[in-house]
């Protein structure tokens, strides 16, 4: 039997060496309360079609991310280790400004993997949020069998809309973190919990970075107006990446609507751009340096995304402005890159046809 102080212990070492035993055993653990095969599904880890996320199922009967999304999530080990090191970082920092007891929310708790970070790091309770009912039984099971339910309190609801007896959180976790802050709920989250936190709650990430660059793609099988990079072997980039946007996660805001204009210059004049590339960075805490999150370096979180460019493609020319204007968390589908007078926008498909129908 796995003793909890070994999976703490593992918790703590975990973002200073390549040894990833910890998410190894809670991955069995997790795999076991569903009688999945760990050898098979870790051996798929290099495979891409393996991240393929379920909560994007246009049927909407998976509430959230699904339940072996949660799964992906865990074996994606840059991601759960940079989680990790944040979390480990900002307890710290809450534990030398304040001797009392340390309280910490985890939305999206998925496996419970950063709600028991968030215990390794020296955190005295941990509410941990999960809208998915499977995957918060299993959760739940898994706390169990370590021995941490006195600890960690596995509560299935909405983290936009739960309510909560309490009002001295310090540390937030949300790892609701989308490419392009398209599909997760990241802002609505923290608006609504701010309310059990205390003013000065440090929430995790702490800052989203959002970044467009230009290129051109044959888009060969590809029917439909976005894809992951990836998956288009022959895209070319015409211009150096430009941040368009910095959103910062504070205690109390409001959802943001995601605007922002770039110039961006290219470099490559003999092809036409036909496609806007979005990627998003994320850093977990702050330090010295700080803790990221980057484009591409995890499986399951962040990767760049390449949007066909809708209307009049752009000839070779030397610079093309580009323009965003949504709301944080609209879904990704409903997104559309469109050329018109001389800017390529990223905007929701509904502003778009609705402009163009009236």
């Amino acid at each position: 039997m796995v003793k909890n102080d070994e999976i703490l212990q593992g918790l703590r070492e975990l973002p200073f060496h390549t040894n990833e035993d910890v998410i190894i055993e809670l991955a069995r653990m997790y795999a076991a309360t569903q009688g999945w095969d760990t050898d098979d599904l870790l051996g798929r880890r290099g495979d891409y079609k393996f991240w393929d996320p379920e909560y994007l199922d246009p049927s909407g009967k998976t509430p959230g991310m699904g339940t072996m999304d949660a799964f992906r999530c865990l074996v994606d080990s840059h991601r759960t280790r940079q989680l990790v090191h944040g979390i480990l970082e900002t307890a710290a920092q809450k534990k030398s400004e304040d001797q009392g007891p340390l309280i910490a929310i985890d939305a999206g708790t998925g496996t419970g993997v950063l709600a028991m970070a968030l215990i390794a790091a020296g955190c005295d309770y941990v509410y941990a949020l999960e809208i998915n009912p499977q995957t918060a039984a299993a959760t739940k099971q898994v706390v169990e069998q370590l021995g941490l339910e006195d600890r960690i309190a596995v509560i299935e609801g909405d983290a936009t809309q739960i309510q909560l007896t309490e009002s001295q959180v310090q540390v937030i976790v949300s790892e609701n973190l989308s490419n392009g802050l398209f599909d997760e709920p990241q802002f609505d989250i923290i608006h609504h919990l701010s309310q059990y936190a205390t003013p000065d709650a440090t929430i995790i990430p702490v800052l989203a970075e959002l970044q467009v660059a230009l290129g051109w793609s044959g888009w060969v099988g590809v029917d439909k107006s976005h894809i992951t990079i990836r998956e288009l072997s022959d895209l070319v980039t015409i211009s150096s990446p430009s941040k368009l946007v910095r959103v910062k996660s504070q205690v109390g805001m409001e959802i943001p609507q995601v605007v922002g204009e770039a110039n961006l210059e290219c470099y490559n004049l003999g092809l036409a751009v036909n496609a806007l590339i979005v990627s998003t960075r994320f850093a977990i805490c702050d330090g010295v340096p700080p803790v990221y999150l980057e484009p591409d370096s995890a499986q399951f979180l962040g990767r760049s995304t390449a949007f066909k460019i809708e209307g009049d493609l752009l000839p070779p020319c030397e610079s093309v402005r580009v323009y965003t204007s949504y709301r944080a968390g609209i879904r990704e589908h409903f997104m559309k890159a469109v050329a018109e007078g001389g800017f390529v926008k990223l905007i929701p498909i509904e502003d778009y046809e609705s402009r163009t129908t009236a």
